[in-house]
């Protein structure tokens, strides 16, 4: 895997801190390099969390015939990714941070880290409070159905890591469609609008634009858990 610059994430986040500043909210940004896994490993309970990034979730395949067994990502004979001996599905979905090209190599920071935050690993985080996550990134929403347990997936493993609300995708997403998605919604969820309403309201606009209406570009967001507005978070 090769994760390429997303220029769409910078605007998206400068834009949403402007619109949150603006209305007094504090607001922590991390961009580049300090965009760490060691960074969201260390986040505590924030009211929003907003992660704009590359999102996976790896198709469990059965590995090419003479293949040596190994516990993580290889190419099989067809081109794609084969994933051996990863039986849950929460290690084979997750978020890229900086540094993550080294890590898809094996290599790691001194911290420990290799830039890949699995779904696996965001069961560790304490997001106890968090009133809304937003995984502006590819599949976020994606998973492994486990009969009597639902989907297993990055959406999820947020929501059991203590978010009441997770805003998310069904599909791979563009860049650029999407950083003006994610500016409309939150114009629109922090004018007191609840999460569910801000998010079909925005549908709609992309609906009805000329640019924007193919279903391809806002019909993948979808917000799950609680629905709450702006009404309910103090500053």
């Amino acid at each position: 895997m090769n994760f390429a610059p997303l220029p769409g994430t910078q605007t998206e986040s400068e834009s949403i801190q402007t619109i949150l500043q603006q209305l007094n909210y504090p607001v922590k940004l991390y961009t580049q390099g300090q965009a760490s896994e060691a960074t969201i490993n260390k986040v505590t309970s924030p009211k929003i969390l907003h992660l704009a990034t590359h999102g996976f979730f790896l198709e469990k395949l059965k590995v090419a015939e003479g293949k040596t067994p190994a516990r993580g990502i290889q190419w099989n004979k067809q081109g794609k990714l084969a994933i051996d001996n990863i039986e849950n599905p929460l290690a084979r979905s997750g978020l890229a941070f900086s540094y993550a090209n080294q890590g898809v190599k094996g290599e790691k920071q001194g911290d420990g880290t290799d830039g890949i935050l699995t779904a696996l690993e965001v069961l560790n985080l304490n997001l106890e409070g968090t009133e809304l996550v937003t995984l502006s990134a590819c599949e976020t929403s994606v998973g492994e159905v486990s009969i009597g347990e639902g989907v297993y997936s990055l959406n999820r493993a947020f929501q059991e890591a203590g978010a009441k609300a997770v805003l998310s995708t069904l599909w791979s997403i563009s860049d650029k469609a999407t950083s003006l998605f994610m500016q409309k919604f939150y114009q629109r969820f922090l004018n007191k609008h609840s999460a569910q309403h801000a998010l079909q309201e925005t549908q709609e606009e992309f609906k009805k634009s000329q640019q924007w209406n193919d279903p391809f570009f806002w019909a993948g967001f979808v917000v799950t858990g609680q629905d709450y507005s702006m009404k309910s978070l103090s500053h």
